[in-house]
Formats: structure tokens, sequence, C-alpha cells
């Protein structure tokens, strides 16, 4: 999810414990705390997407970033509880790593023990639904303070876990719909995935035959793109590519006379796409593409 997703739900969650200032702040910073990493390598680097959603992101190193924020906000606000600030945090920090799995780019949530990423393909990086949500959860919470009805508070989880059900829903509908559609394909694949794109679609990859199958629905019909699958020469390999390669969970990979260009399936063309002029003999001239949430279609 994007910041403003965090900071959304990290001051709903502020707001419904308590009406202290100090205490939703606490909450919020929490919240956001885990995309840090951001600081330790810049967007838009092979070394960002490898570390991104790693050690900021562990669910065992939480309690020790809580305990950082609360150390820090012990230091201005003395007379207040200290473990009510490291629960607090803890709290913000959790709301992070559980939305960040639910999306494709995956969360090592169990780093430095298990270096899986951990993602549930159900929501879109940037989901409006969900902002609008957590935005009337806090503006609830705000005009009636401490005096939240407890029904209140359960219709607004109850819309959350709705909505993700709903969506759980509808990417199994979609994958029916590519069974029925394209039996031949779908069975014996070595690999099915259903990733989300914008505004509740979906993408399939198949995997066979040495190819790769994308599925899209546009305008109601499906269409499908075939990338045969290529291995990059040895001669182009650096350390860069070979950390791409890690990074991407789908990997496509093209080559030219020119360039060599290297895409993750699950998201966009023109998401996170590595280039390299293929004359190049240090890799320093590799670019990668960021992501546009108006324009990207994941």
């Amino acid at each position: 999810m994007i910041l403003i997703d965090h900071l959304l739900i990290g001051t709903a969650i502020g707001l419904s414990v308590s009406d202290d200032p100090v205490i939703i702040g606490i909450t919020v910073l929490g919240s956001i705390m885990p995309d840090f990493d951001g600081i330790l390598a810049r967007p838009g680097t092979v070394k960002y997407l490898i570390q991104h959603r790693t050690v900021t992101h562990s669910l065992f190193l939480s309690p020790i970033y809580a305990l950082i924020i609360a150390i820090f906000f012990k230091i201005f606000f003395f007379n207040q509880a200290f473990i009510d600030f490291w629960f607090f945090a803890l709290m913000g920090i959790l709301s992070h790593l559980l939305v960040d799995i639910f999306n494709s780019f995956g969360t090592m949530l169990f780093y430095p023990f298990k270096k899986k990423k951990i993602e549930l393909d159900l929501i879109y990086e940037f989901d409006p639904v969900i902002s609008l949500v957590f935005l009337v959860m806090s503006i609830e919470f705000y005009l009636l303070g401490e005096k939240v009805p407890f029904l209140v508070f359960v219709l607004n989880v109850f819309a959350i876990i709705t909505y993700y059900l709903l969506r759980a829903y509808s990417k199994r509908n979609f994958g029916n719909q590519l069974q029925k559609q394209f039996p031949q394909l779908i069975n014996n694949a070595k690999n099915t995935t259903i990733v989300p794109a914008k505004y509740w679609r979906w993408k399939g990859i198949i995997l066979k035959d040495n190819n790769h199958f994308i599925f899209r629905k546009i305008e109601k019909e499906i269409v499908i793109e075939n990338r045969p699958i290529y291995e990059i020469p040895e001669s182009l390999m650096r350390p860069e590519i070979q950390k791409y390669k890690e990074y991407a969970r789908i990997l496509d990979v093209s080559i030219t006379d020119k360039e060599l260009v290297l895409q993750n399936l699950i998201y966009s063309a023109s998401v996170y796409t590595l280039r390299m002029n293929t004359d190049s003999l240090t890799g320093k001239d590799i670019t990668i593409s960021l992501p546009n949430l108006k324009y990207d279609d994941y």
C-alpha cells in the first residue's frame, strides 16, 4: 500500500483508542515506520527492490522498532506511561505489516528466520476503497471521541473484512473463468498466478511449455499475450542483473541488439522494468522505472 493508506490506518487506530494527540501521533508514526527502508535505498534502484519490505517489515523485529519510537516519545513526554507508548507504536507497526501482505510486492514477515516474501495478491498497490473506509473511520472516531458505540466499531471492521472477502471471491471467479475458457492452457500448467490490477480487474499469468501466457480482461473480453521465456546471457550478467532476478517473482527477459530489458510480470511493463545497454561493461547505465499509480495498470 502507499503512504496515504498507512497514514489513514494509523490515524484511525489512534483515534479509536484515545483522543490524546500524543498517542495518535505514535500510532501514525508506527504505521509508516516500516517504509523508512526507503531511506536506506533510493526508490528506482535494484538495491531498493531487494531491500524494500525486508528488515523493517519483520514481525519479530517490530517490538524493537516500537521500543525505539517509545523511547523517542518518552524523552519529550516524560510524565506519560512508557508501556503505553510502546504498545500503541507496536499497534501502528503491525497494522502496516498486516496490510502490506495483501498486495503483490510481498513482505518478508518472518525475516530474518525466513527470507521469503508473503503476498496474498488481493489488493492493488493503491486501493481507493481501503483508503475511503479508513478515512470514514477516522472522521467517525474524531467526531465521536471516546463515545464511539461498540456497534459502530464492529460495523467498520465488518466492512473491511467484507471487502477483502469480495476481492477474494472476485479473484476466484476470474480463475474459474480462465479454467472454463482456456482449459488446454490451464490444465497441466507448471504454475498459475492471479494478481490484482486496477479497479477490480485481474491478471492471470500461466507458465507452460517454456512460455508465460498473460491473461487480462479488457471490456469483458479476456485477451492473451504470449511471452516466450529466455535466459539472460552470461556475457550480460552483472551484479545488479542477478539481484533483479532474485527480486522478480515472474521474470521476463527481452534482448535486442542494443538493450536488455527485464520485467517482473506481476506488474505492467512500465513498473520496475530494468533496462541496460547491451554494450555496457559495468552496468552503470542500468535504469529502473518507477510506478505511476495514476496511469499504470499493474
